[in-house]
């Protein structure tokens, strides 16, 4: 037989093993939980936007021996509303995929199994590790309605800036929430001299659940002074309700015997609104941490210094002001940047707003793996 007979059989013989390895190995079994493994299954965040919303499903399988499954180890994911990867697989025993909305608002229930069900006598019995973990999509209703008029008091200037913050039950900011301004001249109705820019047109929040509209006013500035109030409605009926007083100190007073009025107290800090945009931290993505400073009188407060701090341990974050002070702007609002080196637990830590007279809010931001 001559060599290039043999060489022909023996390339021959590569290409047909080849192809019994690669036909063999397309249709393997996947690799699941051995037999009495536990499943514990996280979602962070637990809420999310009900337009391109994403959570991180995380699964940690755990041997019957208390161990981690091997790495590789396929768990597979099904939800009840909408989108999830059919699959992940394990490292250091942790598995993670997307919940991705997909404009449906609801509890989306993720379900998670890796095992199967083995014979014995002639019966069967299951031995798959699952779990289960709800999600919510969308659809927070506003629980409370907080309302600020920026003056409460008009004089020379015919308007104001009027300012909604609407919160869920958790005190968490809602975005995009419709919101309808009105303005009433006490008990008796709409008011005859002051209309909202509006129109009665719903406003929608931000990022931050704050909303704005403005307060204008046609009544002649010589004449008596008047009070009307403001009040901002969600779709959901909770309201908040701010009075502004106008032609203060402009119209000519009626002469008295002794003045008797006590003299208006100077603005003070007296309220922090404090978030977190976003509401989650990585070592990849920061997070701002928004305070908005406001007096006695509802009215935003600029140029007061505001102190982030950590309240508790927080050995692998940091605030990008490093302790120093940060002046709030026209509209009472300080910003600092919140960054994390976490890249093995997930947790929260706590970040506090304060001004140098003690007033302070707080705010718990997750921090989540990479």
């Amino acid at each position: 037989m001559s060599r290039v007979r043999i060489r022909t059989q023996i390339a021959g013989g590569l290409l047909a093993a080849t192809w019994l390895v690669l036909h063999v190995s397309c249709h393997q079994a996947i690799m699941t939980a051995p037999p009495g493994s536990t499943i514990s299954l996280f979602a962070n965040p637990p809420s999310i936007p009900a337009h391109g919303g994403v959570s991180i499903i995380s699964a940690l399988v755990m041997e019957p021996t208390g161990t981690v499954v091997a790495d590789g180890t396929v768990v597979q994911f099904f939800t009840t509303l909408g989108r999830v990867d059919e699959q992940g697989k394990t490292n250091d025993g942790v598995a993670r995929v997307n919940l991705v909305s997909d404009s449906r608002s609801g509890e989306a229930e993720v379900t998670a199994f890796s095992g199967g069900s083995v014979s014995t006598s002639g019966s069967t019995a299951s031995t798959t590790a699952t779990s289960k973990v709800t999600v919510t999509i969308g659809g927070k209703l506003p629980s409370k309605v907080q309302i600020v008029a920026n003056p409460s008091t008009l004089t020379t200037r015919r308007y104001a800036d009027i300012i909604a913050f609407v919160y869920d039950e958790n005190g968490n900011p809602l975005s995009r929430i419709p919101v309808l301004f009105s303005v009433t001249e006490g008990d008796s109705g709409p008011a005859q001299w002051e209309h909202m820019e509006s129109e009665g047109r719903p406003e929608f929040t931000d990022n931050n659940g704050r909303v704005h509209d403005v307060l204008r006013t046609s009544y002649p500035a010589h004449h008596d002074q008047r009070t009307v109030t403001v009040t901002a409605t969600t779709g959901n009926g909770v309201s908040s309700s701010v009075k502004v007083q106008i032609n203060i100190g402009t119209a000519t007073p009626t002469p008295a015997p002794a003045p008797t009025a006590t003299p208006t107290a100077a603005p003070a800090p007296t309220t922090i609104q404090v978030s977190a945009v976003p509401g989650w931290v990585d070592s990849a993505s920061p997070s701002q941490i928004r305070a908005y400073l406001f007096d006695q009188y509802g009215d935003p407060m600029a140029g007061v210094n505001i102190y982030f701090a950590f309240s508790g341990t927080a050995a692998q974050e940091t605030l990008d002001s490093g302790g120093v002070p940060v002046p709030t702007d026209a509209t009472g609002l300080a910003t600092d940047i919140l960054r994390t080196t976490e890249a093995v637990t997930e947790r929260t830590v706590a970040v506090t707003a304060s001004t140098s007279t003690g007033v302070s809010a707080q705010v718990q931001v997750v921090v989540r793996l990479p």
